[in-house]
């Protein structure tokens, strides 16, 4: 029996082809959000305030 490690997982990148499986599988050791939606794979962006530096946010 062949065990794969989460290490040995690709990333889930927006227009992956995947199985329901094997999305199952890569979304477990993945920290993205994504979706499998008719085979394709498809990743939320990251939003706005994630890349805003902490000191330039308006208060």
């Amino acid at each position: 029996m062949v065990v794969s490690t989460l290490i040995d997982l690709p990333p889930l990148e927006s227009g992956d082809r995947l199985t329901r499986a094997e999305f199952e599988r890569r979304y477990t050791a993945d920290i993205k959000k994504a979706e499998l939606i008719e085979g394709f794979v498809y990743v939320a962006s990251p939003s706005a305030l994630e890349d805003i530096p902490g000191d330039s946010l308006i208060e």
